[in-house]
């Protein structure tokens, strides 16, 4: 083989082996890439998926509290002189809470309505013709009063019931005075009569148990005091007798007279108290407190 022969075949081979080299080289740079990639698949924890969310359930409405407020008129009227007229001190309660207190507080807030106009007009008339008519006469006019006060005898879940008194003084011989009862279903505000409290049973049966057991009442109190009553009290506690004028308390239900319906001017408002157990088995036991 000749010289220059030589030096092709030397080329050749140096190429080649160069080649293979940088061909070696390349493979090891690409597996020092990837073993960074595979040392970190092979430290990563397994994920356990998540387990289904189970969405929160919605929390039951909060029932509003429930409360008694106060609506007021309280107002001396003058005449143009600058005379006292007359003073009113008027009250009522006023249920809050939901939809139902607000009906109940609404009745209340009419009936104030309408003796602060009865106060406005009236009242201040009749007042103003008693003041010139003393002062013609020589006369002394005192000043005129009307008051209402009240006592919540029931409230809880079921009722709301309340007492009212009404007092009026307009210079005659004797003061009127009344007293008011109202009971209402505190779930829809409704005001209720007696024989709400006996769904199901006859009205007039439900009437005569009540009337007896409040003869009864009242035959005890004429041993005390015999001439509590007019003589003919049993057929007037019938004639006269108002199903919305009643109350319930924590010991039963309690019904009202007024003046003068069966006794004299003295005798007042009259009140029957029968207690619920007298009443168990005939009365509905939601309306019965043990």
């Amino acid at each position: 083989m000749n010289q220059s022969t030589c030096l092709r075949v030397l080329r050749r081979v140096s190429a080649a082996v160069l080649l293979a080299a940088l061909l070696a080289g390349l493979l090891c740079a690409c597996r020092k890439e990837q073993e960074p990639e595979q040392e970190t698949e092979q430290n990563q924890t397994p994920v356990t998926p998540d387990e289904p969310v189970t969405p929160d359930e919605p929390d039951e409405p909060q029932q509003p509290e429930l409360s008694v407020g106060e609506q007021t008129h309280r107002k001396t009227y003058v005449s143009e002189q600058g005379e006292e007229l007359f003073s009113a001190a008027l009250a009522v309660p006023s249920p809050e809470g939901n939809e139902a207190m607000q009906s109940i507080a609404e009745y209340y807030s009419v009936w104030l309505d309408d003796m602060k106009y009865y106060c406005d007009t009236m009242l201040t008339e009749t007042a103003s013709e008693g003041l010139a008519w003393a002062r013609e006469t020589g006369g002394v006019f005192t000043p005129y009063a009307i008051e209402s006060a009240y006592e919540v005898t029931r409230f809880d879940g079921e009722v709301f019931s309340a007492i009212r008194d009404l007092y009026e003084s307009t210079g005659g011989v004797h003061p009127s005075y009344s007293m008011l009862a109202e009971t209402f279903d505190v779930k829809n505000g409704g005001r209720m009569s007696v024989f709400t409290l006996f769904s199901g049973e006859d009205e007039q049966e439900v009437l005569s148990l009540l009337l007896g057991k409040v003869q009864a009442l009242a035959e005890k109190k004429m041993q005390a005091q015999p001439d509590l009553y007019y003589e003919n009290y049993r057929e007037l506690l019938s004639s006269t007798f108002d199903p919305l004028c009643f109350a319930l308390t924590d010991a039963g239900l309690t019904l009202y007279w007024q003046t003068y319906s069966i006794g004299p001017y003295v005798s007042g408002v009259q009140r029957f108290d029968i207690p619920y157990a007298e009443l168990s088995g005939v009365m509905d036991e939601r309306w019965m407190l043990s």
